[in-house]
């Protein structure tokens, strides 16, 4: 018999591609090291002190493949599983919100708003105790 968190265990590898950028990818583990979705003006100008930002283009590219994998219904049971990740996740994606770049705001805003839509929908789904982490998460966002 098989259990949740072994149904979705594909999934994992998928999230730690689309959110760790570059580098080695976690494939047991659901981690978030996605780099800032922001817009600074002076870390143009001096890149060397400033932590490692992705480009506009970068990022769209990047959260178009997180709103496929969030509109998928067994991500909802990957994300339920780890508050440590969905607090990660909702961190990233708000550094966004006052990016200048419209294209990117709407991603963004599209992203949170499926992360308040997932908790309602896994609390449902999955019950309370399953799905606590995501719901506190998405609670903290209204």
């Amino acid at each position: 018999r098989h259990t949740v968190e072994e149904d979705v265990q594909f999934l994992v590898p998928l999230f730690n591609f689309v959110l760790c950028g570059d580098g080695e990818l976690e494939c047991n583990s659901l981690s978030c090291t996605l780099p800032p979705i922001k817009f600074d003006n002076e870390s143009s100008a001096d890149a060397s002190d400033s932590p490692k930002e992705g480009s506009s283009f970068d990022s769209f590219k990047r959260l178009r493949l997180l709103m496929s994998l969030l509109i998928e219904p067994s991500a909802i049971k990957t994300m339920a599983a780890s508050e440590e990740f969905c607090k990660k996740l909702v961190e990233t994606l708000e550094l966004g919100l006052g990016h200048p770049y419209k294209q990117l705001r709407e991603e963004v805003a599209r992203g949170l708003y499926f992360i308040v839509e997932a908790a309602s929908h896994a609390s449902q789904a999955l019950g309370p105790s399953s799905a606590a982490g995501l719901v506190r998460v998405a609670t903290s966002l209204e």
